[in-house]
């Protein structure tokens, strides 16, 4: 895109408050022509109060606490902005303060209000909070790939005495963004699911690589083929107890 044509988008972005993707969509359909432009959104009545489209994944990990939360907003410009950082980091302690492990979301966003209105008004965009996932244990912890993939996992260790490096969580961590499990163990899947794939697979080895495949244990590792997860948990004193994904859309 051309200087004049970024130019032009900044304009009717300020002018209008709508975001970055509908600006641009309008501005080709009319040629940048950016008075053209205002007038559809004067007719369509468009603002920044729409319901925003666009979803994206942020981590945030202090001492005990992990917290994995999904965002709508018009634009991802926000993710970097430190008025961002200050409102997560302002959740990370209502939450912290909060002395229950299970704290429904509704309770969350209504002690979070007044912060976020102050957060949208600054940065002229629509901001929701669709999904938040927390774990207080100083053995959790986060990963989040491009902010569309995040994963928040609880691990325990096997002989107490000995040590866990972080490296070894990491590369668990960036194995389950890849292979997507569902469960921890074979044991942990509902018999409905079992059932499904006895229906839909009638083949008994379709059906037990089927099953294999959701269960992370039962999963080669993705950095050593030549093992599976559970020798890899096993031999760097690491049982998982819990993990939870968070996936987004590009636009909903």
């Amino acid at each position: 895109m051309k200087k004049k044509k970024i130019n032009i988008l900044k304009k009717l972005r300020n002018i209008t408050k709508i975001s970055i993707y509908k600006c641009k969509k309008i501005l080709k359909k009319y040629k940048y022509n950016i008075k053209k432009s205002i007038k559809y959104f004067k007719k369509k009545n468009i603002n920044n109060k729409k319901k925003p489209y666009n979803e994206f994944i942020f981590c945030i990990k202090k001492k005990k606490i992990s917290i994995i939360i999904k965002y709508l907003s018009e634009t991802d410009f926000i993710i970097k902005n430190k008025e961002f950082k200050i409102f997560n980091n302002k959740l990370l302690n209502i939450i912290k303060k909060n002395k229950k492990k299970k704290i429904k979301i509704n309770k969350i966003k209504k002690k979070i209000k007044k912060h976020k209105t102050y957060l949208i008004n600054k940065l002229k965009e629509n901001i929701k909070i669709k999904k938040i996932f927390f774990i207080k244990n100083k053995y959790s912890y986060i990963y989040n790939h491009n902010y569309k993939i995040g994963i928040i996992i609880l691990i325990k260790k096997i002989n107490t005495k000995k040590k866990i490096k972080k490296k070894k969580i990491k590369k668990i961590l960036m194995h389950i963004i890849s292979q997507n499990p569902k469960y921890i163990k074979k044991k942990n899947i509902p018999n409905k699911i079992i059932k499904k794939i006895k229906y839909k697979y009638k083949n008994k080895n379709l059906i037990n690589e089927k099953i294999k495949n959701l269960c992370l244990e039962n999963q080669k590792f993705l950095f050593n083929n030549k093992i599976n997860i559970k020798k890899y948990l096993k031999k760097n004193n690491i049982k998982i107890i819990k993990f939870k994904i968070f996936k987004c859309n590009k636009y909903i």
